[in-house]
C-alpha cells in the first residue's frame, strides 16, 4: 500500500465508486505540518494499490468520498489541515477550508457533509 504505515500511520478511509474502483485516504497521525502520501487507488477490487497525488492540505486525512454521480472525478478529503476537493478523479487537489474536519458524508454534489470539533456541521455543494 503506498500510504504511510506504521503505530499512529495507515488507513483511515476508504471509498469504492464500484465492486473494483475505489479510493483509500489516510497518513501518519503524528505529522500535521506536512504533506504526505495519503491517498492511493485500486482499480481491480484491492488486489493492488497506486499512489495518487498527495492532498494540498497538510498532514493526514481522517475521511475521504467520492461523491456520487460525479462518475468518480469528484472527491472530497477531510483532516486536521482541512478539506481538500478533486474534481479529476484524484489527480490534482485543492484546498476549500483549512479549519479541522474529522468525518465526511456524501450522498452527492449537493449534499456532502462534514462534521469537527466542537459539533461543527458544515454542508459542501460542489457546482
Amino acid at each position: 500500500m503506498p500510504v504511510a504505515a506504521g503505530e499512529a500511520a495507515g488507513l483511515t478511509s476508504i471509498s469504492m465508486l464500484d465492486a473494483r474502483t475505489g479510493t483509500a485516504f489516510g497518513g501518519d497521525l503524528t505529522v500535521a505540518d506536512a504533506r504526505m502520501d495519503n491517498v492511493a487507488r485500486t482499480t481491480d477490487g484491492g488486489r493492488t494499490w497506486t499512489a495518487l497525488p498527495p492532498l494540498r492540505m497538510l498532514g493526514a486525512a481522517y475521511g475521504g468520498v467520492h461523491i456520487p454521480d460525479t462518475d468518480g472525478r469528484a472527491l472530497l478529503a477531510v483532516g486536521p489541515g482541512g478539506v481538500d476537493a478533486s474534481l479529476d478523479g484524484g489527480q490534482t487537489w485543492r484546498t476549500v477550508d483549512g479549519r479541522t474536519w474529522w468525518g465526511i458524508g456524501s450522498g452527492g454534489a449537493l449534499a456532502t457533509w462534514i462534521v469537527g470539533p466542537t459539533g461543527r456541521i458544515a454542508r459542501v455543494r460542489l457546482k
